[in-house]
């Protein structure tokens, strides 16, 4: 432990920092998991904007921030863009089941396509 008076103030204030730094960084790293769960804009914008105010603070570099932000919007993208694919496979099997048994082989067919 230091034993000369700035020393032994500059301790303090590195703690301080280290613990205000480290919660910041828990809280973006949070908001960009929650981004990717629920795979929604909104939740997207707010990623977004906690990874810019740690770049503003600097507590990440600009080439992390731009990593970041491009790699989350495109697991946004890909899982949204896979969410639409099964929600129009349910809609086909859906009306297939409900048509007609005469109509049934035209849906078919057309699905294959």
């Amino acid at each position: 432990m230091a034993n000369i008076q700035s020393n032994i103030k500059r301790n303090l204030q590195s703690k301080e920092r280290n613990l205000l730094v480290h919660s910041q960084l828990s809280t973006m790293k949070t908001f960009i998991k929650k981004a990717q769960k629920s795979k929604d804009q909104k939740d997207l914008a707010i990623a977004f904007s906690y990874i810019d105010s740690a770049l503003s603070k600097g507590i990440i570099k600009q080439n992390k921030a731009d990593r970041l932000k491009s790699r989350l919007s495109i697991f946004v993208k890909k899982a949204s863009a896979a969410e639409e694919k099964t929600v129009k496979k349910t809609v086909r099997k859906t009306s297939t089941s409900t048509a007609k048994k005469g109509t049934k082989k035209v849906a078919t067919k057309k699905a294959k396509k």
